[in-house]
């Protein structure tokens, strides 16, 4: 808090600079890639109005420069003087995290929280500090009630949805072909297993049997099946097992729930964004009792009333893939977005979220 305070203090005459109207700053991922909300509203706000706004973004490494070299992007390094500089000067500020409290912002600066996706696990020891934002966005109406709540802000939210849900509902199928052949799976159905991280970085629990996986999918769904594994961007120990694809390093999540045709996940919201495309989910939870007990605490909602089939081990979730019964699922979902309060069911999350930003 004193280092804070200091902060603050030294970098007060920063506010003498002029904030730059036409400025956009957007903080993804700490400056770890150009993917979710942040990506999709950048892309949003280039294609409507053109050259009119100045879009920066922020990187840690120069390969996330390398791999999103648009041209109508500004990069610079984030925690750099340059990023200072960029938040105390832009109209608008973007960010799917928390932002920096000890930047000198001013009243006129417009500040928008975008998040990550939905409300659902449990947030342990961790602390959010959100009163520097001016509007955040809900996902759904539980996500709205733990802003409110449970983060406490006070501020304005908005019940649009997450803006990068939105191309699930506008995929063409020139777009899946094109995402299939970049991750080398041109012509078969695709599972992807996409845990969420382990705070205390253990890989033990990603114990999915892929090989056993990959011949029954076979065998319920017919046709030929790739089976794909993507670490969380945070999990810091990992270890691939054999019969399996690694995409742990395609940037855009989105991307690749695009072309899913079976999705198996834990504790992580990629969950709720696959299920509004209404594809099976299912949930593979073997260490939940020493994930809620010793890393997150409670769920914000109980799994077990969660509408995807959930195992505990491999011959389960074996099992619940053999068994599915798509009619039942579908009903299980219905009953799901009443439960949550589903806000996007159109695809219109990104325009709504801008109008608001720029617009007011």
């Amino acid at each position: 808090m004193i280092k804070e305070k200091l902060l603050k203090l030294c970098l007060a005459p920063l506010r003498l600079l002029p904030i730059k109207e036409n400025r956009i700053v957007f903080i993804c991922n700490r400056g770890g890639g150009f993917c979710c909300n942040p990506k999709y509203m950048a892309q949003y706000i280039h294609e409507n109005y053109g050259s009119q706004y100045e879009i920066i973004f922020f990187y840690n490494d120069e390969s996330v420069v390398k791999r999103n070299n648009c041209d109508w992007i500004t990069w610079k390094k984030f925690d750099g003087f340059g990023y200072i500089e960029a938040l105390v000067t832009a109209k608008y500020i973007v960010s799917n995290i928390t932002i920096p409290r000890f930047v000198p912002y001013r009243r006129q600066q417009v500040k928008m929280c975008t998040w990550h996706g939905s409300a659902f696990k449990g947030t342990g020891d961790m602390e959010y500090n959100f009163d520097k934002y001016d509007v955040f966005l809900a996902e759904n109406e539980l996500t709205y009630k733990v802003i409110r709540e449970i983060w406490m802000y006070r501020g304005e939210i908005l019940r649009t949805g997450m803006p990068r849900n939105d191309c699930l509902f506008n995929f063409t199928k020139k777009q899946i072909k094109n995402i299939k052949e970049k991750i080398g799976v041109p012509e078969e159905h695709l599972l992807l297993y996409a845990p969420t991280f382990r705070d205390k970085g253990d890989a033990d629990c990603f114990s999915v049997d892929f090989l056993k996986l990959k011949a029954h999918l076979e065998d319920r769904f017919g046709g030929s099946w790739q089976v794909a594994f993507r670490y969380h961007p945070l999990q810091k120990k990992r270890n691939l097992p054999s019969g399996c694809i690694d995409l742990s390093t395609y940037e855009d999540m989105q991307e690749l729930l695009m072309c899913t045709d079976i999705l198996v996940t834990d504790y992580s919201s990629c969950m709720w964004d696959f299920s509004l495309m209404g594809k099976p989910c299912f949930v593979y939870a073997s260490d939940i009792d020493r994930y809620i007990n010793d890393e997150r605490g409670a769920f914000l909602y109980p799994i077990d009333m969660l509408p995807f089939p959930l195992a505990r081990n491999n011959d389960e979730l074996v099992e619940r893939i053999v068994q599915f019964n798509r009619k039942e699922y579908e009903e299980r979902l219905e009953q799901f977005f009443k439960e949550w309060g589903r806000y996007n069911y159109d695809g219109t999350a990104t325009k709504k979220a801008v109008d608001r930003l720029l617009n007011g």
